[in-house]
C-alpha cells in the first residue's frame, strides 16, 4: 500500500522530531485529525512528503483551525498546486532542484526554456534537463570501440560524471548512482519575481544548499555489484 510520510518537527535549531505519521494515499478527505496531532505536539514546523490533493487538503485543514506553523514540502510546485491552494500556501516552503530567481544563470536557463517550450520550467522539468546534460556528457566521454557502444563502459563513465548546471555542480555518486545536485529552499510569497500557475504567488529563494551538503549518506545496505 502506498503511503505518504508526514514528519512533524518540534524545533528548527537542533530539531527534535515530535511525532511521525503515515497515512493512506489519496483516500483521506478530512485531515483535521492529523492537524489535531500537530497542534497537540506544539510544533514549530511541519515537514511533509504529501503531494497533490493530499498536500492541499492538509494545508487547508491547518489553516481552517488557525494553525500558524510553516510547512516544509517537496511537491508544492507541482503544476496546479499554488492555483488551488491560493493564499493558504503563503509562508510555506519547498526544497527542490531549481528556482529561476536564484541567480542570473538560472534566470537565463528559464528564459531560454520558455522561448522554446512556451512556459517556464517547473516541478521535475529542470532536474530532468540537467540529468540529460549529464548523460550527454558521459556519452561524449565514453570511448568508442570496435564492438560499438558498450553499456557497461558507459555506466562506469557515467558514475564519475559531473556537469555545471545553472544551480551549481551536479555529480553522479559512484557508490550508489545517486545524482548529487544542489537544492534550493524557497518560500511562497507575493513578492517572488516568477509567479506560479498564473497566480499572484511564487517561490522566493531563501537558501541554496550545495549537492554534497544536501545529500543523504550512502545506505549501508547498498552494495552495488558491477558487471565485468
Amino acid at each position: 500500500m502506498n503511503t505518504y510520510l508526514v514528519l512533524i518537527i518540534a524545533k528548527i535549531q537542533g530539531y527534535n522530531v515530535a511525532n511521525k505519521v503515515l497515512h493512506d494515499t489519496s483516500k483521506i478527505q478530512d485531515f483535521s485529525p492529523y492537524v489535531a496531532k500537530i497542534q497537540a505536539a506544539k510544533v514549530d514546523s511541519v515537514i511533509t512528503g504529501n503531494w497533490s490533493n493530499d498536500l492541499l487538503l492538509l494545508m487547508k485543514a491547518a489553516k481552517d483551525v488557525g494553525l500558524n506553523v510553516p510547512f516544509g514540502t517537496a511537491f508544492l510546485d507541482q503544476p496546479g498546486n499554488i492555483a488551488n491552494a491560493g493564499p493558504t500556501a503563503i509562508g510555506h516552503y519547498i526544497a527542490n532542484a531549481f528556482n529561476p530567481q536564484l541567480n542570473k544563470k538560472a534566470e537565463a536557463f528559464a528564459e531560454e526554456y520558455k522561448s522554446k517550450m512556451g512556459h517556464y520550467p517547473t516541478f521535475a522539468v529542470p532536474q530532468t534537463v540537467f540529468a540529460f546534460d549529464m548523460v550527454a556528457a558521459a556519452l561524449r566521454n565514453t570511448p568508442k570501440t570496435d564492438d560499438g557502444f558498450v553499456v557497461n563502459t558507459f555506466a562506469r563513465v557515467l558514475e564519475n560524471t559531473s556537469v555545471e548546471t545553472p544551480m551549481g555542480v551536479a555529480q553522479m555518486r559512484a557508490e550508489d548512482h545517486q545524482n548529487i545536485l544542489p537544492i534550493v529552499v524557497s518560500k511562497v510569497t507575493k513578492t517572488a519575481k516568477y509567479k506560479a500557475d498564473n497566480s499572484e504567488l511564487g517561490f522566493e529563494p531563501v537558501k541554496k544548499v550545495a549537492g554534497p551538503d544536501a545529500a543523504s549518506p550512502v545506505q549501508a545496505s547498498c552494495k552495488m555489484k558491477r558487471p565485468n
